[in-house]
């Protein structure tokens, strides 16, 4: 895949721009998850194992492989702490049963872990313990009616083909239907953006 087509360059639109493509980037790949979501689940009944190309105008797009899938299933562990008490519950277990020194909750708490690593620790950060850095500001999008989105990006295919790294312009845009007045507000969504 070429490089570019991993990359945007956002920096020359404006906020109002940048949330709105942002909500598109959203839906469609909302969308094209799903896609992908289908086509796995009918390919997996259907093709072979082994692989096979996806191909666009002649050329390789992608392998596509099927795997064989696992055999037989079986019984893991999924929470050792969990499955330890259970064992250590029950009478004769207490061979499959290892004493482990594990910290109190009071130790854990982060007004402890702090004193301890600054002073206690001199500096040096015990076994077992980490520096989680604070949440980092985030960017989230909640449509307030995720089919009238879908709806409006359907009705702007070009739109989204650029927006998904399309190179080619239309030739000739196809006429945007007549939106009904309570939703003017979709008029001109996408006009404008340099997609």
């Amino acid at each position: 895949m070429a490089k570019d087509m991993l990359t945007f360059d956002a920096g020359d639109l404006s906020d109002d721009q940048l949330m709105t493509v942002m909500a598109v980037a959203n839906i469609a790949k909302a969308r094209m998850d799903a896609v992908e979501k289908g086509c796995k689940a009918v390919l997996v009944g259907r093709m072979e194992t082994g692989h096979r190309p996806a191909m666009l105008d002649g050329e390789e797009l992608a392998d596509i492989q099927r795997t064989a899938g696992g055999g037989d299933g079986e019984w893991v562990v999924k929470d050792a702490a969990a499955y330890g008490a259970w064992l250590d519950r029950q009478e004769d277990m207490e061979d499959f049963v290892r004493r482990v020194p594990m910290p109190t909750a009071d130790a854990m708490d982060p007004g402890f872990l702090g004193p301890l690593v600054e002073k206690i620790g001199g500096g040096d950060v015990p076994d077992g313990v980490q520096w989680k850095a604070p949440a980092a500001p985030q960017v989230r999008v909640t449509f307030k009616d995720k089919g009238r989105a879908l709806e409006a990006l359907e009705r702007r295919p070009a739109t989204v083909e650029r927006l998904l790294g399309a190179t080619a312009e239309p030739t000739s845009p196809a006429p945007a239907p007549e939106a009904p007045k309570d939703e003017s507000d979709v008029d001109g969504l996408f006009e404008g953006l340099g997609l």
